[in-house]
């Protein structure tokens, strides 16, 4: 126990400014990971609410042989856009004393409503643009019991009479399975993970290694006093425990300030509440033993190879601890991967075999490259001894005495180049996996048009009235049938099947889009091939709504053919054979092209001005491809919160390792100073010698990055291709950074380069 207190006492004493660095990147480490942590209890925080506010109906299966409640509730909901964000609007008509949804206190009465904050906050910004869609006075606010997310715009609004589809609600908390992402989606989550965890702990373990020559001698200079090798470890293992602890509270504290501005950074739409981004029980007490846990076996670990004597410090076998066998490991990682890649129809991801190949695979190749980064830093040195010059000379020997040492330096870049190739090549996935919306389509479609669902009686005279809009165009869809056509019974050949058409004006569509598409005088138009039995001069029906033959008309000898692009050709605006003038043949169904002016306030009063069922349906060809992607942009935005983070524990792993080590060699370089050598010589060495190791180490990453991802693309892809650019430009940052912090510490350099810096020692 006196062993203990002595480097307690040591560590609080004797080198202050180590156990703050070593602190600080510890509380860095436990405020990431409690960050990371606490991602997934928040996701399930916020889709726990969403079940606890869903409706059991009267009548459902859900509410089978249950009694009615004795006081009515009846909710209609609505989802709509605004301002390029999702709004819920609840319409109620609920008798006193009717069941609650959670953070409801009371029911809005007729002209009143209850919103979310974040819908407060709208209606008090822009208040002429919502009243249609949320009628009445705001009378109170939704508690965060009620809602996903402080950013989520939700309101119940009070009905005299029952909406026209309301159902009677039974209860309140229909628990609903949510949809999973794609197993491969989910794979590469877990790599991106672990490829951001290990960085991490990289920091850990070489903060707590730092001024290791220092505490070296420190220790030697116990032993001279009596003190036995064990006790030396003693001591050496209480200072990293003095730092863990240190830097576990420090990191508490970061975490507990900065959780609400994280809260921001996290993939949800509807945003996240901080207290919900708390991890569990075991996840904290993981992190709070296991990193003062990490700091003390890290600080064991390094003495190592080092044998205390009272006359000295001697570190032994450094060379032969970077021989060749360290490129094992990763070799065997990326060998599960190719094993994987050639048997992928066997063993699919998500099948056992194939998720412990892909995760077994990825893993220790991301862990192999750590281990086989002496080896390649030992590579570097031996391609600067065929560099003339005393600088690369001298880095080549520095860094052929001891490899370790310069891997150190650089293993935390390197594991981050490794994470940031693998993410980049994740986002092609991300990409297939969007929405089925064409990419042509968006293009051409101009800025501001809305698509709304029309209505019977709707004034559209007062509709174009509205400031800011441009055009309204009515377009529907009917179905033709050939000549004798009864019935539609899927028996029938295709060509003897009811057919789609379109029902717009020529006109009105040309000018839509801004093209000359081939209009004439013409009433019918062909769009694409026509099928024999709707050739032109043929008398076909118009089906009803009942599905029967309605009407009959005639079709043109001389149908000509429209030009349009591929993008607008069976998209959501244009379907079908035909293209038939509303006074040919009036739609049946039909719904409304709205162009604006583009302004946000052009396009919410659009959706003001329409009937509240057309105004919540009315949406941009761009909200519908957000609205159906949004958990594949939520991975996007994963994805790139990933790369920032890797390159900011890179570079603090860079910041940490570059300053200690030219510290630790002060009296090396001192001395070569005494010995006549400038010290241009020495800057330009120290440069070498973190240059040559971080080059064969990224080449290296890189390879392994590029082998895996092919690995892992071919089998969840049937066409992919690497990011060889993104790639190119990862390695140049995480080169550019290791140089910049190189630099920053040249003038350390010729501080402690001084002849008289000898005599301190």
């Amino acid at each position: 126990m006196s062993t203990w207190r002595l480097g307690l006492r040591l560590a609080l004493q004797a080198n202050r400014v180590r156990l703050v660095a070593t602190s600080v990147a510890v509380s860095f480490t436990v405020a990431f990971l409690l960050g990371a942590l606490g991602a997934l209890p928040a996701r399930q925080a916020k889709l726990d609410r969403l079940d606890a506010r869903s409706t059991v109906s009267v009548g459902s299966m859900a509410s089978k042989g249950l009694p009615a409640p004795a006081a009515k509730v009846l909710i209609q909901s609505y989802d709509g856009w605004y301002r390029d964000k999702p709004l819920t609007v609840r319409l109620v008509t609920a008798e006193p004393g009717s069941l609650l949804p959670p953070g409801l206190r009371r029911y809005p009465l007729l002209g009143e409503a209850v919103v979310s904050p974040a819908l407060a906050a709208a209606l008090r910004s822009h208040p002429d643009e919502l009243t249609g869609r949320v009628p009445g006075r705001v009378v109170g606010t939704i508690t965060e019991e009620g809602l996903a997310g402080p950013h989520e715009l939700y309101a119940y609004v009070g009905m005299a009479t029952p909406p026209e589809y309301a159902q009677q609600v039974q209860s309140f908390g229909s628990r609903h399975q949510s949809a999973k992402a794609p197993i491969e989606l989910r794979i590469a989550a877990w790599l991106g993970a672990l490829g951001l965890l290990l960085p991490v702990l990289v920091l850990v373990a070489t903060a707590t290694r730092l001024s290791a020559s220092s505490r070296d001698r420190r220790l030697s200079a116990l032993r001279l006093v009596g003190a036995t090798p064990r006790q030396a470890r003693a001591i050496s293992a209480a200072e990293g425990l003095v730092a863990g602890i240190a830097g576990v509270a420090g990191g508490l504290g970061v975490f507990w300030v900065l959780r609400g501005p994280a809260c921001a950074l996290l993939p949800f739409p509807e945003g996240v509440y901080a207290q919900d981004l708390v991890p569990g029980p075991l996840s904290v007490t993981a992190v709070l033993f296991g990193v003062p846990l990490l700091a003390v076996v890290s600080a064991v670990v390094s003495l190592r190879k080092v044998v205390l004597s009272p006359l000295g410090v001697r570190r032994s076998a450094r060379v032969k601890g970077a021989g060749w066998w360290r490129l094992v490991p990763v070799a065997t990682g990326l060998g599960m991967l190719v094993v994987l890649r050639l048997n992928h129809q066997a063993w699919p991801p998500g099948t056992p075999p194939g998720t412990t190949l892909l995760l077994g695979g990825g893993g220790l190749t991301l862990l192999g490259l750590a281990i086989a980064a002496p080896a390649m830093s030992r590579l570097g040195g031996r391609l600067l001894h065929r560099l003339p010059g005393v600088s690369s000379g001298l880095a080549a020997a520095r860094i052929d005495a001891d490899p370790s040492a310069s891997a150190r330096v650089v293993t935390g870049m390197v594991l981050v180049v490794f994470a940031a190739a693998w993410l980049l090549a994740f986002l092609p996935i991300l990409q297939a996996a969007r929405v089925n919306v064409d990419d042509s389509f968006l293009k051409m479609v101009p800025k501001g048009t809305l698509t709304a669902s029309s209505t019977p009686h709707l004034d559209l005279a007062g509709l174009r009235s509205v400031p800011g809009i441009r055009s309204v165009l009515p377009v529907g869809d009917d179905y033709l049938t050939p000549p004798g056509w009864t019935s539609d019974d899927g028996s029938r050949p295709a060509e003897l099947q009811s057919r789609s058409t379109t029902i717009a004006t020529c006109a009105g569509l040309a000018a839509l889009i801004h093209r000359d598409i081939g209009c004439t005088d013409a009433k019918v138009y062909r769009l694409q091939e026509l099928p024999g039995a709707l050739r032109a001069g043929t008398e076909v029906g118009v089906l009803n709504q009942a599905g029967a033959v309605g009407q009959r008309i005639r079709l043109p000898q001389d149908i000509p053919t429209l030009k349009l692009p591929l993008g607008l050709l069976n998209s959501s605006w244009v379907n079908g054979e035909l293209l038939i003038d509303p006074a040919v043949l009036p739609a049946r169904d039909s719904r409304l092209i709205i162009t604006t002016d583009g302004s946000p306030g052009a396009l919410e009063r659009v959706r003001d001005a329409l009937p509240l069922m057309s105004a919540m349906s009315a949406s941009t060809p761009a909200e519908q491809a957000s609205g159906a992607a949004r958990v594949y942009l939520g991975y996007l935005r994963a994805v790139r919160i990933g790369l920032v983070l890797a390159l900011l524990i890179g570079s603090a792993s860079l910041a940490v390792t570059t300053a200690d080590a030219v510290h630790e060699r002060r009296r090396s370089l001192a001395t070569l100073v005494a010995f006549g050598t400038p010290l241009r010589v020495l800057r330009r060495s120290v440069l070498l010698q973190m240059a040559a190791p971080l080059l064969t180490n990224v080449v290296g990453a890189l390879a392994a990055a590029a082998v895996a991802s092919a690995c892992y693309l071919g089998v969840t892809q049937d066409a992919w291709t690497l990011p060889w650019g993104g790639w190119g430009l990862t390695a140049l940052a995480a080169v550019l950074a290791v140089l910049l912090a190189t630099a920053a510490t040249l003038p350390l350099v010729s501080a402690v380069g001084r002849p008289e810096a000898l005599r301190a020692e």
